[in-house]
C-alpha cells in the first residue's frame, strides 16, 4: 500500500515539474508581448496609415530628386 502511495505522489511531482516550466513562460510571454505605447487595433491602424503617408511622401521625394533636368534648365543653370 505505501508503494502505490509514492508512485502517485512521485507521478504529481513530475506532473507539477514538467507543467510549471509551461506556465511561467506563458506568462511571461503575455507579460512581454503587450503593447505598451499603442492602447487598442484603431489608433495601431491609424498610426501604420500615417506611417505610410509619410514614406510616400518621402518616396516622392525622393524620386524628384532622380528625375533627370531638361537640357534647358542645366544650361540656364550652367549660365548664372
Amino acid at each position: 500500500m505505501p508503494t502505490s502511495t509514492f508512485q502517485f505522489l512521485s507521478i504529481l511531482l513530475v506532473l507539477f515539474m514538467l507543467i510549471t516550466p509551461v506556465i511561467v513562460v506563458y506568462l511571461v510571454l503575455n507579460y512581454f508581448g503587450k503593447k505598451k505605447g499603442i492602447k487598442n487595433d484603431s489608433v495601431e491602424e491609424e498610426y501604420l496609415i500615417n506611417k505610410v503617408l509619410e514614406l510616400e511622401e518621402r518616396i516622392q521625394y525622393l524620386e524628384e530628386l532622380q528625375t533627370p533636368k531638361s537640357f534647358e534648365e542645366t544650361f540656364e543653370e550652367y549660365e548664372s
